[in-house]
């Protein structure tokens, strides 16, 4: 969960590249971690304010997909 807490960090700090490497690594080794929603919620923000529309759209839909009740699904959908 390093990985978690530093996207975190970098995320809070407007290091919006940084924080998309660290955590496209973490979705990929802990996906079936129970805080994988919240690191496919900053990766959608983390795009978005980039300006990559698409992998910010294509994540929403993956979180659709595997967390459709989830609290964090919804605020990622009001941003699209």
């Amino acid at each position: 969960d390093n990985l978690l807490a530093r996207g975190q960090r970098e995320f809070a700090a407007g290091l919006f590249k940084d924080c998309i490497r660290s955590l496209e690594k973490y979705v990929d080794e802990y996906s079936y971690s129970k805080d994988v929603v919240k690191a496919y919620a900053m990766l959608v923000e983390s795009y978005y304010q980039l300006g990559y529309t698409e992998k910010s759209v294509k994540t929403i839909e993956t979180m659709v997909d595997l967390f459709p009740h989830d609290e964090q699904t919804g605020f990622a959908l009001i941003r699209l």
